[in-house]
């Protein structure tokens, strides 16, 4: 009697232990029937998370592995490409620009200067403006920078124009859309905004007397020194009547 009930004693002990270890027929059917497409079943809940956000961290998309979107990448290489293109172009024209230009001592040679003839004055200015015509234009440049010293505010409100203009191409580049506080904005609602704005800016920094001067300015800069200037070569009498008919052809032209 007494071995009978020691062994049931043993055997109550032992059957816990045998409940926690898992069979495995026990295993086989978890995974069948509770286990979810991409979990691993012999992990626990925070191994299984873990896991989760390694497997999604380590794809093969661009922000994973640190490279930029192919779209990016052709936007910057547009942009470069555009301000290289710039310098170019602007390195060619300074080129030119001083090859043409004439010597500055016969620019200005007093010697040089007289009041012509009704007959003389086409003549001087049409030689002249071929040959001082690179001197004539870093003059106008020179004029354009006293325009925008003396009018400082209304130089800040057309580059906040050409600003604003640039910033929506550069937003709608690929045809995206122009969105301003959660609201699309139509390109011709862009357009009737920036005209209006930039037309009100320039009556309301005084643009238009500036842009009078600077413009007067010009013509009698250069009209007054090619009038005046005695050609380098030998100038063309003509008749008034001549003179007035070749005006007319130019604006006709």
């Amino acid at each position: 009697m007494m071995s009978e009930e020691a062994l049931k004693l043993e055997q109550e002990q032992e059957q816990p232990a045998e409940e926690q270890e898992a069979t495995p027929e026990q295993t086989e059917v978890d995974i069948e029937g509770g286990a979810v497409e991409g979990e691993n079943p012999f992990l626990g809940p925070s191994d299984q998370e873990l896991a989760f956000v390694n497997i999604s961290s380590t794809g093969a998309g661009d922000n994973a592995t640190g490279e930029e979107p192919a779209a990016a990448i052709g936007e910057k290489v547009g942009m470069w490409a555009r301000v290289v293109t710039g310098c170019a172009s602007a390195k060619t024209f300074k080129e030119s620009m001083t090859a043409d230009l004439a010597p500055w001592s016969s620019f200005s040679d007093r010697k040089k200067f007289s009041v012509p003839s009704k007959t003389q004055i086409f003549g001087r200015v049409k030689n002249n403006l071929r040959i001082y015509h690179a001197n004539y234009m870093m003059l106008l440049g020179a004029l354009a920078i006293w325009t925008a010293i003396s009018n400082l505010t209304f130089v800040l409100a057309m580059f906040s124009s050409v600003g604003l203009y640039y910033y929506y191409r550069m937003q709608t580049h690929d045809n995206a859309t122009f969105v301003v506080n959660g609201r699309e904005i139509h390109p011709t609602q862009f357009y009737l905004f920036l005209t209006g704005s930039t037309l009100f800016l320039f009556w309301l920094t005084g643009g238009g007397s500036t842009m009078f001067w600077m413009v007067a300015s010009a013509a009698i800069v250069v009209f007054g020194h090619a009038s005046f200037r005695e050609s380098e070569e030998n100038e063309e009498s003509i008749s008034p009547e001549q003179a007035m008919q070749a005006l007319q052809a130019l604006r006709g032209a």
